[in-house]
This record gives C-alpha cells, sequence and structure tokens, in this order.
C-alpha cells in the first residue's frame, strides 16, 4: 500500500481494487458458464477433461470481461451525459415525467402500477384460476380432515405418516393463507377457483404496485427517464413477472414482500439511514422483515445477516435496525414453535431440508471413493441416510432422491456420528463435495438454467382434487399463451430476461463492479442478492422460482446503476 500510495496514491489502489474485481467476476463467470454447461449436458458429471474446457473458459472469461468493461463505460459516459445536459432539459424532463415514468406519488404510483397489472392480466386470465404445483395443493389439502395422516417428508419412500393437523414442511404461513382463500371458497362457492384467483389478483397488483413505486423512487433520486421508462416497459412485456405474479407458490408470495422491502433496503442506503429516523418507515420495515421470514424459511437467513450489516453501516440509527432482528429471531425461534405450533397442532419441519447438501456430497462421495469409506463412517451414514442405496438413488442435478431417504427417527448421537464421517470425508476428497454441490446448482450460474414456470394446477396424480380445474373455455387461450412463453425461450437474444443467470449472477456482479468503479459506499444493497443465490446454491434442486425474488427487484437494482453515485464534478484548471 505504502509503495501505491508513493506512485499514484488513492487513485492507484482504486484502479488496482477495480482491475483486481473485473479479473475475478469475469473469471467467475466464464468458468461458471463453460463447467456449468458441460455438467448440465452430462446429465451432473463432466463428459469433458478439464483440458478440453480450459479454452473456452479462457475465451468466455474474457468476453465476460469485455462486456462489462464496456457497461461500465456506457454507465459512466451516460451518467456524465447526464450532468452535462440536466440542465437545460430539467423543465422539459419535469413536463415529460407524468407521462412516461411514476411519480413518488401515491396516486402516480397506482396509476402505473395499475397499467403494469392490465399489461400482465392477459396472461392471468389465461392461467384462470392461477397456476399452483404440488407444494401448494398439499398446503391446501391440510385444511381438509380427509387428508389425514400427513406425510412428515412429502414424496418419502418411508412412509413418514403423522397425526398432526398441519406440518412446517412448508412454512406454515403460507400454508395457513393459502389455504384460507381456498377453504373460504369451498364454503361459499363449493371449489376452490373464485378464492385461489382472488389470492393471485391481490399478488399481481401488489407486485405491479411495488414495482411502480421501484420505479417512481429510482426517478426521484435522478434515474434517467429513458432508464426508468426502458424498466418500465421491461415489467410490463417479459412475461417471467406476470406468469409468477399469477401463480400460487410460496416463491411468488415471498417474491412479492421482497420488493417492498429491498426497496426500503436501498432508501437506507442511498439516504445514508434518514428514512430510519421515521416511525412508520421503520413500522413498515420490522413488519416486512418478520413477513419474509415467515413466507419463507430461508427469509431469516437473507432478511437479518442483511439488517445486521446495515445496522454496522449507519450506526446513528441502528436501534431500528437491532429491534427487527430482535423481532425476527423473537417470531421465528420462539412464537411460532412455542405458541402456534402448539395451539394449531403443527408438526415442525424435518432436517432434511436443511441437511439436504450435505447428504448429496456424502452421497457422490460413496460413488467416487467407495473403498476410502472406513466401517465407522459406512455404519454412522447407514443409520442416517441408508448406505446401500445411496448409489442406486443418487441424481446429480438433484438431491430429493437422497434426503427424501432421511431417516426421520435418527436420533442425535447418529446425527453427530454423521457429521464426524461428513467432516472426515471431505477433508479427504473436498472437490468431489464441490462437483456435488455444483452440479444441482451450475444452472443458476450458467445460460442453462432457463426460467420456466409450471402452468398446472396441482399434480393429479397425487391425489388432485376436483375442486380446482382450468375451465374448458380457456384452453385455447392458455395454450397460445403457453405456446409464446416456450417460443420466447428458445428464441436467441429474445430469451436472455428468461434466463436464471442473468438476475441470480450477472446483474449483481454488474453492480458490484459499478460500485467498486464509482467509490459507492453502498454496498449493503448487494447483500441480500448474494445471499439468496447461496441459498440457491445449496437448494436441493435448480427451480427458477427460489430466485425469482431476484428477478423482481432487477428493474430497481438496474436503476441504482444510474441514480446512487452523484456525476464527477470537474475541477477548475489551475493555472
Amino acid at each position: 500500500m505504502q509503495a501505491l500510495k508513493e506512485r499514484g496514491g488513492p487513485r492507484s489502489a482504486h484502479k488496482l481494487i477495480c482491475g483486481s474485481a473485473l479479473v475475478m467476476f469475469s473469471i467467475a463467470c466464464g468458468f461458471f458458464q463453460v463447467y456449468g454447461e458441460a455438467v448440465f449436458a452430462g446429465n451432473g458429471f463432466m463428459d469433458e477433461g478439464w483440458t478440453a474446457l480450459l479454452p473456452r473458459a479462457v475465451l468466455a472469461s474474457a468476453l465476460f470481461g469485455c462486456a462489462m468493461l464496456t457497461i461500465g463505460h456506457l454507465v459512466e459516459h451516460l451518467r456524465g451525459k447526464r450532468a452535462e445536459c440536466e440542465p437545460r432539459r430539467q423543465g422539459a424532463s419535469q413536463q415529460r415525467i407524468p407521462l412516461l415514468v411514476p411519480q413518488w406519488k401515491g396516486k402516480s404510483v397506482l396509476l402505473f402500477g395499475s397499467i403494469i397489472f392490465l399489461a400482465w392480466l392477459p396472461w392471468g386470465i389465461s392461467m384462470y384460476p392461477a397456476s399452483m404445483n404440488w407444494d401448494t395443493f398439499y398446503q391446501i389439502w391440510q385444511w381438509y380432515p380427509e387428508s389425514h395422516p400427513l406425510l412428515f417428508i412429502p414424496w418419502a419412500p418411508t412412509g413418514s405418516f403423522i397425526d398432526n393437523a398441519f406440518t412446517d414442511h412448508h412454512p406454515i404461513f403460507d400454508t395457513l393463507v393459502f389455504g384460507a382463500f381456498a377453504r373460504a371458497s369451498d364454503l361459499l362457492f363449493g371449489n376452490w377457483n373464485a378464492g385461489v384467483f382472488a389470492f393471485v389478483l391481490i399478488q399481481a397488483f401488489g407486485m405491479a404496485a411495488s414495482l411502480s413505486a421501484c420505479i417512481a423512487y429510482a426517478r426521484r433520486k435522478g434515474c434517467p427517464i429513458p432508464v426508468c421508462f426502458g424498466c418500465l416497459i421491461f415489467v410490463c412485456l417479459v412475461p417471467l413477472f406476470p406468469v409468477y405474479a399469477f401463480t400460487m407458490l410460496k416463491d411468488a408470495f415471498f417474491a412479492w414482500l421482497f420488493i417492498p422491502w429491498f426497496l426500503m433496503v436501498v432508501a437506507i442506503c442511498t439516504e445514508r439511514g434518514a428514512p430510519l429516523a421515521s416511525p412508520r418507515f421503520c413500522t413498515a420495515f420490522i413488519v416486512l422483515c418478520v413477513l419474509l421470514c415467515l413466507a419463507k424459511k430461508t427469509g431469516l437467513y437473507i432478511v437479518a445477516p442483511s439488517a445486521v450489516v446495515l445496522a454496522l453501516a449507519f450506526r446513528a440509527h441502528w436501534r431500528p435496525l437491532a429491534l427487527s432482528v430482535a423481532a425476527m429471531l423473537v417470531v421465528m425461534k420462539l412464537v411460532l414453535p412455542l405458541v402456534v405450533f402448539p395451539l394449531a397442532d403443527v408438526a415442525p419441519g424435518g432436517k432434511q431440508e436443511m441437511l439436504a447438501p450435505l447428504f448429496q456430497q456424502t452421497a457422490r462421495y460413496v460413488i467416487e471413493h467407495p473403498d476410502e469409506v472406513t466401517p465407522s463412517e459406512q455404519a454412522a451414514i447407514d443409520a442416517v441416510l441408508g448406505y446401500e442405496r445411496l448409489a442406486q438413488e443418487y441424481e446429480p442435478l438433484t438431491s430429493d432422491p437422497i434426503k427424501n431417504g432421511f431417516n426421520w427417527n435418527a436420533t442425535s448421537d447418529e446425527l453427530k456420528a454423521y457429521f464426524r464421517a461428513w467432516g472426515s470425508e471431505g477433508a479427504r476428497h473436498p472437490l468431489t463435495y464441490l462437483k456435488a454441490t455444483f452440479a444441482v446448482s451450475s444452472r443458476y450460474l450458467c445460460l442453462a438454467g432457463n426460467v420456466a414456470p409450471d402452468f398446472y394446477l396441482a399434480d393429479k396424480d397425487h391425489d388432485g382434487t376436483g375442486a380446482l380445474w382450468h375451465p374448458a373455455s380457456l384452453e385455447e387461450m392458455r395454450v397460445t399463451m403457453e405456446g409464446l412463453y416456450a417460443a420466447l425461450m428458445e428464441a436467441p437474444v429474445l430469451n436472455l430476461p428468461l434466463k436464471a443467470v442473468v438476475y441470480a449472477l450477472w446483474l449483481p456482479l454488474m453492480g458490484l463492479y459499478l460500485m467498486l468503479r464509482e467509490k459507492s459506499p453502498y454496498l449493503p444493497i448487494y447483500l441480500p442478492l448474494l445471499l439468496s443465490l447461496a441459498a440457491c446454491i445449496i437448494g436441493p434442486v435448480f427451480q427458477a422460482r427460489y430466485m425469482i425474488a431476484m428477478a423482481y427487484v432487477a428493474p430497481l437494482l438496474v436503476c441504482t446503476f444510474f441514480m446512487q453515485w452523484k456525476p464527477r464534478k470537474k475541477e477548475p484548471i489551475r493555472t
């Protein structure tokens, strides 16, 4: 550092940091792209050797680096142009704002939210009453006596039946909300259709209004009108937004709540913690934090660390942030297990969901290094997973078959013995563990992963119900819209907005690079996105719905590229 100061001071150090970030991000994107495609093409294994992949990885890294550098220069150029032209165009811009983008006013936000909602409505009508996977169906079905006894682990080959009224395998909060709409509709109309459609209508309009508020706030903070207008058109036309908005699913529900929460995080950062002085803002922030934890189990591990980092970054306003963390912990660790679960007769969720990445790594180790498994390790694995079945049931692209065979009666001592075996084997062959994890998550990190939602209503092969159906009169429209979505996924270039990697990896890394390039202090903006990506990577299978919240906040993230840093002022030339 002393040498850097002597040669050029902070500017040289800054260039070194930016250059290092550019190289690291480019290598990461290039490696993930090439290796991920190879793993996916080989069904979880790599058919080609590392030597064959290296030239392609180097080329891909170079292309990513050039693209990132070009975008960085372009953003800086546009920001500079805006600074030069702003005084001349300010009056005309103010006149155009109501016509092009929402203003930071309630009526304007609702107006443009309605415009977004109307643009989405054809998708909602074609999907009537909604889209719903089997997980959601099973959550609603728990409200009916004939569905009992429930499965502690759905799909479990061990027949893990329990006598509880509900299970927290999927968040009980979502189960109660979804079931309330469906059961009320059943009592009033004799089917679930009206209630399910009412829920997704509320959800879709809430998402549309939240996105409108994001664009309005970005414009208020100086984001150019063309960028805001482009984001508005983007959310209106890209079909993943309406399709998930009209889906009854815990991930879509979480995404709806994530949009305003992320907007509040951006506001806290761009205004240096000032919004936290408002009691109303703090109350809304705390409520959203708790709801995000209730809506999705990974929410606690995304929201709580983000609040802690915000408290450290803006220490003058740490109290409401600390209160939000305390509220999350009290609700999730005390109120739910000690009050709600006993009162509502809810069975806690199983350990297998959290331990799925470890189980998948163990299964791959048994396949690749069977001769190195000691008798004590084999006994420990057998007590928790069933040793003999691992090689037969292992699927590289999903950990579901392995985790669904978890012995839910395993004792604490047996789990401790398994953890010791897992640690010992990982120390011997850490690369095997990395390959097991990357095989599952690779499609979040390369172009092989499509955002391909489900367009069906529950799974009729698993005791589906006649209370929910797609009307025959909308069949032609539904097939047409599904065909349009499928065609877009196959269209070169046009399918980029339907690729998971764009939202899960590329945009967050691009934002981090721009932040470093412009010396921006607002790192906490990116922490929730990186934690969301980490949650996807350790997930049991590639499902684009796991990262859909990142897609919904992508327009706001792009706007921050232009709004969060003030243009540099030209210094007068001294003579």
